[in-house]
């Protein structure tokens, strides 16, 4: 249930319990028909529409004065102390609905990444499948539960697709209680590492080893790039960081330096790329 719907309903709760307590224990809590009048007689003392000189509007607001029931303090005391009492669970209802801080590491070490038949791996939400479409192949990834489609990756076409691909973590990454994904595809000359996050309107896939090297471009813009570089950047000890307001993917990209060759770098930076900047892709 929607946090703004569970505070309602404990608000609407507690008024009915005091509503319901006045009645029974407390009558002098009640409005009294002179009182209502007087509310009446409040709004007329505030309109523009009803002009009084100052005599008339001293003898209205003497009028109010003596009308107003005079509640003992021990008639108001309790019902008080109920309404602190009972706004307790409300602190407890909205810190249960905020996303607390976590943080996943989306490839492990004892991962599964390594083996050829990782495409057969199911998770405890999710079954994969294979579809072939216009030529491409999907592995397309199933709801254990209703039968229907999570969402699919491309691995590629018959003659050149990945050696290894599929899933390789589910845990509820973004905190809104449905499961969230990692899943990883490669073979000896490219890769793909993909997070599945769930929102409202289906999964979305963030390209982790792009979104990384956007942010490391962002962030180092003086480093070597292109031409200058060994070997195509690595990305490492990736994980996902879930804070009350956003979320983070950290990483590490280790590269080499060539500019000079008679004299060869390597490099590491520490990253960390806010939701705002990740690299979504079909």
């Amino acid at each position: 249930m929607d946090v703004r719907k569970r505070l309602s309903s404990c608000y609407h709760i507690t008024l009915n319990f005091l509503r319901m307590f006045s009645n029974r224990r407390h009558p002098a809590l009640l409005m009294p028909k002179n009182l209502q009048l007087t509310h009446a007689n409040r709004v007329l003392l505030h309109s523009a529409k009803v002009p009084l000189d100052a005599a008339g509007r001293s003898g209205l607001t003497d009028s109010l004065r003596q009308t107003r029931p005079e509640v003992a303090a021990h008639k108001t005391f309790l019902p008080a102390c109920l309404l602190s009492f009972l706004s307790v669970p409300y602190l407890f209802v909205a810190a249960a609905g905020q996303p607390r801080h976590a943080e996943f590491e989306l490839y492990p070490a004892d991962t599964n990444m390594g083996r050829t038949n990782l495409q057969l791996d199911d998770t405890r939400s999710a079954r994969p499948i294979i579809m072939k479409r216009a030529g491409r192949i999907f592995q397309v990834l199933i709801d254990k539960r209703t039968g229907r489609e999570l969402f699919r990756v491309d691995i590629g076409v018959p003659e050149a697709s990945y050696w290894v691909y599929g899933l390789v973590r589910e845990a509820d990454f973004n905190g809104d209680g449905i499961p969230d994904f990692s899943w990883h595809g490669g073979d000896d000359t490219s890769e793909l590492n993909l997070l599945a996050l769930s929102s409202s309107r289906g999964y979305r896939k963030v390209d982790i080893d792009a979104t990384l090297e956007r942010e490391w471009r962002r962030r180092y813009p003086s480093d070597s790039r292109g031409d200058n570089l060994l070997d195509d950047p690595v990305f490492s000890n990736v994980k996902l960081v879930r804070t009350a307001r956003k979320l983070w993917l950290h990483g590490v990209v280790h590269f080499s330096d060539a500019s000079n060759v008679d004299q060869i770098r390597n490099y590491e930076r520490q990253l960390r790329a806010s939701e705002d900047n990740f690299v979504f892709v079909k």
